[in-house]
């Protein structure tokens, strides 16, 4: 609520907003083949741990982007209060949800293998990179308009 409402003649998204979706589409997709790639997912490279992998950073990725998007232009290291209650609450939620797949149960009706420590920490660092990402971006935004004037508004973390 600190951010400046929009004019009433500017489009709903302006340019910085297509840029935030266009880059965390092709972050989120990148970092999803990346992960079912047979080179960083060898060890029992079978069709369903590829998925599975890949179903994860599909359905992480978007979860640790929604932190990223509680400012379009503060860091996420230092929006304050540091620990939003219900952002949590329904994060840990979603992942639990998530991990039911994992259940032996649940393994074949979708397709799923259980997960090592590799694939764990593939999975994490390919769900990250969309944070890093938007990030960047804005640390990079916030940095170039310090130096000129404010234009248009708009939000850098969709």
């Amino acid at each position: 609520m600190s951010e400046p409402p929009r004019l009433a003649g500017e489009p709903l998204l302006g340019r910085r907003d297509l840029f935030g979706i266009a880059l965390v589409g092709v972050v989120v997709a990148a970092s999803s083949l990346i992960a079912y790639s047979e080179k960083l997912c060898p060890a029992g490279g079978s069709a369903e741990r590829h998925r599975t992998v890949a179903f994860f950073v599909l359905s992480i990725g978007p979860l640790l982007h929604a932190w990223s998007c509680r400012s379009p232009t503060a860091s996420i290291f230092s929006i304050r209060p540091a620990l939003s209650l219900p952002l949590a609450i329904a994060t840990l939620i979603s992942v639990a949800l998530q991990a039911l797949v994992l259940l032996p149960l649940f393994r074949p009706v979708f397709r799923a293998e259980s997960l090592d420590a590799h694939h764990v920490l593939l999975v994490l660092g390919c769900s990250v990179a969309v944070v890093v990402a938007v990030e960047l971006a804005k640390l990079v935004d916030r940095r170039r308009h310090s130096r000129t004037p404010r234009s248009s508004s708009g939000a850098m973390a969709h």
